[in-house]
């Protein structure tokens, strides 16, 4: 039980240091970050699986919404709706770190590119969306490059062809 109140007191910092930063990181005319996330986790959570305890994914073992378990032993709690809290505040911390990532490079995309991006790169990889994010031009050319940098995997293809086409509907 201990560990599960360390992950929620590290995520509500999180979020307390985002919030207090995000007018320093944001321009004016740019995107609302914390919209941003919590759209990039809507688009998460409708499209990723949910399992409480540690599975093996790709190269790694996760848990919850894909976040990284900590052990291959891990369980989230014992409770399904516990559980999916839990998931969630760590989903939403890694959210968090992406987001900033991206509004870095880019810092003039809209709250809605700003949160399909964000869930591109919870899916892929921050190198993954690296060039649609740096070199791409226009909305054309970054849902192509969404669409060529991802790890090779049925589900993330699908999660990162459906966040490309989103992508080219709201810019």
């Amino acid at each position: 039980m201990q560990r599960n109140s360390n992950w929620k007191i590290l995520a509500v910092r999180a979020i307390i240091i985002l919030l207090l930063l995000t007018p320093a990181i944001t321009p004016a005319k740019g995107p609302n970050l914390y919209r941003a996330i919590q759209k990039a986790a809507f688009y998460t959570i409708k499209e990723e699986g949910f399992r409480k305890c540690a599975y093996w994914d790709y190269s790694r073992y996760s848990i919850g919404y894909g976040t990284i378990a900590k052990s291959s032993f891990e369980c989230l709690a014992k409770g399904e709706q516990e559980a999916k809290k839990i998931a969630r505040s760590r989903m939403l911390t890694h959210l968090s770190g992406d987001a900033i990532f991206i509004i870095k490079r880019k810092p003039m995309l809209n709250t809605e590119q700003l949160a399909i991006l964000t869930a591109a790169a919870y899916n892929s990889g921050r190198a993954g969306i690296l060039k649609a994010v740096d070199k791409a031009p226009n909305k054309d050319q970054v849902a192509l490059e969404l669409r060529k940098n991802h790890k090779n995997l049925s589900g993330v293809k699908k999660r990162v062809n459906m966040l490309a086409d989103t992508y080219l509907e709201v810019s």
